[in-house]
C-alpha cells in the first residue's frame, strides 16, 4: 500500500496548481484589462499586486491559527473561499470591483502556505524532506505555467472574464480533495515536549531573518517575471496575448524538473552531512547573473528567442531555491511553531510581490523600457545572496539554525 505521505504530496500539489492558476491568470490579461479600464502600467502593476497585499498579511495569522487549532480546517476554508471568489471575478463590471475581488482572493489564498507546509513536514520522512517539500510545490510551477498559457488562449477566444469562470473549476476540485484526503497529524507528531517553545522565535532569530531576506530577493525576481513577462514578449514582437502567454508560461513549467532535481540534490547533501546553505547561495547567484543579463539584453535589443532562453535559466534558478529553503525550516524549526515560522517567511518573501509588479511597471512608465526593472531586481538578489552567506556563517556544522 502506497505511503500516506504520497497522497498528501499529491493533494497539496493539486491545491497549489489551482491556487497559482487563479493567481497568475491575471498576468496575460493585463493588456486587455488596461485597454478596457484605461490603466497605466503602474495602475496595472497595482492591480496585479492587489492579490498579494491580502495574501502577504494573512501568512502569519493563518500559520499561527493553524499551529493552535489545526491546519486542515484552514486549508479547507481558504480553498473554498478562493474558488467562490475566482468564479465571481468573472462577473465584475468595474475596475474597483476587480480590485476588491482580487484583494479578497489573496486573503483566501493566504491561508494555504502556512498550513500545507507543516502538514508535509509532519508526514514526510526526514530523509525525503526536501523532495517532499519540492514535489508538493510542483503545483506552483504547473499552476503558473498552465495559468498563464491557458489564460491567454481563453482570453483571445472568449474574453478575459471567462478565464476566471473556468479557473474556478479546478479550485473547487482542490477543495474536495483537501476535505477527502488531508487529516491533521496526531498530537504526538508535533513533539509535545516542545510546549515551552515561544512563538516569538519566528520573529527574533537572526538566522531566520537572514533566510527571510534571501526569500524576499527570490520572490522579487519571481514576480517581476511572473507579472510582466507576457507584456515583455509582446514588446519583443510576439504576436497576440495567446502567443506571449505560451512563452511566458515556460517560467512555471520549468519549475517541475527544477523542484524535483533540487529536492533530490538537497536531500543528498544532507545525507552526506553537508548543509543546504551552499545550495541556496548557488541558486541566488544564478538568479542574479540571469537578471542582469535580462536587463542588458533588453537594452541592446535581444530577440524573443534569447529572452526565452534567459527566462528558462532564471526559472531553473528560482524554483531550485525553494526545496532547500523549505527543508531547512522543516528540519530545524520546532514543530510547535512551524506554521508560524513558515507564515513569517512567506510574509517577508511576499513583500516582494507587493513591490516588484508596481516598481517594475513604474520604471517602465518612466524609462520606456523594462530593463531598469531587472537591474533593480538584480540588486535585490545580491542582498539576498549576502544574507544567505551570513546565515551559513551563523549556522552550525550540521547547518542548524541558531535561535
Amino acid at each position: 500500500m502506497r505511503a500516506y505521505y504520497y497522497k498528501v504530496w499529491g493533494t497539496l500539489l493539486f491545491g497549489w496548481t489551482s491556487l497559482y492558476m487563479v493567481r497568475v491568470g491575471m498576468s496575460p490579461l493585463l493588456v486587455p484589462i488596461m485597454d478596457e479600464f484605461h490603466l497605466s502600467y503602474a495602475d496595472a502593476g497595482l492591480l496585479s499586486s492587489a492579490v498579494f497585499w491580502a495574501y502577504t498579511f494573512m501568512q502569519i495569522p493563518s500559520g499561527y491559527m493553524g499551529d493552535r487549532w489545526g491546519h486542515r480546517r484552514f486549508l479547507l476554508f481558504g480553498t473554498l473561499c478562493w474558488s467562490i471568489l475566482c468564479l465571481l471575478t468573472g462577473f465584475v463590471t468595474s475596475f474597483a470591483l476587480l480590485l476588491v475581488a482580487r484583494f479578497l482572493t489573496g486573503m483566501a489564498e493566504g491561508t494555504y502556505f502556512g498550513n500545507d507546509r507543516p502538514i508535509i513536514s509532519a508526514y514526510t520522512p526526514t530523509a525525503k524532506m526536501a523532495r517532499g517539500q519540492g514535489i508538493s510545490a510542483i503545483g506552483m510551477g504547473l499552476g503558473m505555467g498552465f495559468g498563464i498559457l491557458f489564460a491567454g488562449q481563453i482570453a483571445e477566444w472568449w474574453g478575459w472574464r471567462t478565464v476566471f469562470i473556468l479557473y474556478s473549476i479546478p479550485s473547487f476540485l482542490a477543495c474536495f480533495f483537501v476535505w477527502k484526503v488531508i487529516r491533521d497529524p496526531a498530537p504526538a507528531s508535533w513533539h509535545p515536549d516542545e510546549k515551552e517553545v515561544r512563538f516569538s522565535i519566528a520573529f527574533r532569530s537572526k538566522s531566520l531573518w537572514m533566510l527571510y531576506i534571501a526569500h524576499f530577493g527570490t520572490m522579487y525576481m519571481f514576480w517581476v517575471l511572473g507579472t510582466w513577462s507576457p507584456a515583455i514578449f509582446l514588446e519583443l514582437g510576439v504576436g497576440g496575448i495567446g502567443s506571449s502567454g505560451i512563452y511566458a508560461g515556460m517560467l512555471g513549467l520549468i519549475g517541475v524538473p527544477a523542484l524535483i532535481l533540487s529536492g533530490v540534490i538537497s536531500d543528498k547533501l544532507r545525507q552526506r552531512r553537508q548543509n543546504r546553505y551552499s545550495h541556496l547561495a548557488v541558486c541566488l547567484l544564478g538568479m542574479c547573473i540571469v537578471t542582469f543579463l535580462m536587463g542588458f539584453g533588453l537594452d541592446v535589443g535581444l530577440s524573443s528567442a534569447w529572452f526565452v532562453v534567459l527566462l528558462i535559466l532564471g526559472g531553473l534558478a528560482v524554483w531550485s531555491f525553494f526545496p532547500p529553503f523549505y527543508a531547512i525550516l522543516s528540519d530545524y524549526v520546532p514543530k510547535k511553531i512551524l506554521g508560524t515560522t513558515f507564515g513569517a517567511a512567506n510574509t517577508v518573501g511576499f513583500m516582494a510581490s507587493l513591490l516588484a509588479p508596481w516598481c517594475t511597471g513604474y520604471l517602465r512608465d518612466q524609462t520606456g523600457s523594462f530593463s531598469w526593472g531587472f537591474y533593480v531586481a538584480g540588486v535585490v538578489l545580491l542582498l539576498g545572496l549576502i544574507c544567505t552567506l551570513i546565515a551559513h556563517k551563523l549556522s552550525g556544522r550540521d547547518g542548524g539554525l541558531r535561535f
